[in-house]
This record gives C-alpha cells, structure tokens and sequence, in this order.
C-alpha cells in the first residue's frame, strides 16, 4: 500500500484491494458482518495494513460496543431503507446520478 499526500492508502499490487475511501463507505457493513466474506476478507487486510483505517475501525467498533451496552437498539421500519433510496434517486447530490456498491 502507499501513502499518498492526501493521507489516503491506496492498493498497489493486489486488483480488487479497496482503497482507504472504498473500505470505510462500507465499514459499518464490515461491523455489522453484513459484507460478502470476499469483500470482509480484503477490508480486514486493510485495516491490518493501514494505520488510519484501523484507527477509524478502533473507534467506530468502539462506539458501537458502548451504544450496544445501553441496551437493545431500536429497529427501523423494514420500508425506511427503500423510502431513502428512492428520495436519492429523485434528487441526486451535484455530480452524482446513481447509487453504487463499492467496486472492490
């Protein structure tokens, strides 16, 4: 991996390797054991080899943690997700048209 002026970490030899910003857009996924076990596989040598994304995935899990010990976090309702999507769809951010998965 190489440090770049940006203070990003990006794949150098391995294609398929996610770069720092794929790996943490789909981090609560990879907290949530909620990605493909290819996907969780290659975002864990991530943060094994990325000091800043290991340090976001320290204080996120956490995070995390201490909320899960208050007690039982409520469900949202099944059709939020769906209802969001579709707003983002109707009124896309400048520069963006569509919603995508990570391409690693």
């Amino acid at each position: 991996m190489t440090l770049h002026s940006t203070g990003e970490y990006t794949r150098d030899e391995a294609p398929g390797w996610p770069t720092c910003h794929e790996v943490l857009a789909r981090l609560y996924d990879y907290l949530d054991d909620e990605l493909p076990a290819d996907r969780a596989a290659r975002a864990a040598g991530h943060f094994d080899l990325c000091p800043p994304c290991a340090s976001r995935l320290r204080f996120e899990r956490a995070f995390l943690d201490r909320l899960r010990r208050r007690g039982p976090l409520p469900h949202p309702d099944p059709g939020l997700a769906p209802r969001i999507r579709a707003l983002l769809r109707a009124h896309p951010a400048r520069g963006q048209s569509t919603i995508r998965g990570p391409a690693w």
